[in-house]
C-alpha cells in the first residue's frame, strides 16, 4: 500500500512542478542603478535611479514546490492512515504510519518557514505576509510571493 501511496506522491509533485514551472514568467526585468548627466545652466547635473529589489523567481518557485511538498505528504499520510496528519513536522519525516512522507523538512532560513497546522499549509516569509493552505497571491503579496 506504501509503494501505492509514494507512487501517487510523485505524480501529484510532478503536476504540480509542471503548473509552477507554467505560471513563472518567461522574461523578466531588473531596474539597475544608472546615471545620467545633462547640461544644466552653470554646469552639468547627474541624476541617479536607485535599483528596486524583486523577489527572485527561483526562490519563490522553491516555496510553492515546498508547499506543494507537504501538501502531497499530508494527503499520502490521509490516504495510508485514513486522517489528517498531527500538527508540526514528525509525521512527515519519521518512518512511522507509513512514512516517511518527506525525506525531510523543507526549509529556507531568513527567506520562509512552512508549517502543517493539521489542517492546512502555513507559510510565513520572512518579510511580508503569511499564506495558509496555498502559496498566497494575495495583493499585497503573501506567503511565497513575499519572499
Amino acid at each position: 500500500m506504501s509503494l501505492v501511496a509514494l507512487l501517487v506522491a510523485l505524480v501529484v509533485l510532478g503536476a504540480s512542478a509542471a503548473i509552477v514551472v507554467a505560471t513563472l514568467p518567461t522574461t523578466s526585468s531588473l531596474t539597475v542603478p544608472t546615471s545620467s548627466t545633462t547640461p544644466g545652466g552653470t554646469g552639468q547635473h547627474t541624476t541617479t535611479t536607485t535599483s528596486r529589489s524583486i523577489p527572485s523567481a527561483a526562490l519563490v518557485a522553491e516555496c510553492v514546490a515546498d508547499v506543494g511538498a507537504v501538501q502531497t505528504a499530508a494527503q499520502a499520510y490521509r490516504a495510508v492512515n485514513g486522517t489528517a496528519p498531527p500538527a508540526g513536522t514528525a509525521w512527515a519525516t519519521r518512518a512511522s504510519r507509513g512514512g516517511p512522507y518527506l525525506q525531510s523538512w523543507p526549509s529556507a532560513p531568513g527567506q520562509f518557514t512552512v508549517r502543517w497546522t493539521s489542517s492546512t499549509v502555513l507559510v510565513t516569509p520572512a518579510h511580508g505576509r503569511a499564506s495558509r493552505g496555498s502559496a498566497g497571491t494575495a495583493s499585497p503579496p503573501s506567503g511565497c510571493y513575499a519572499v
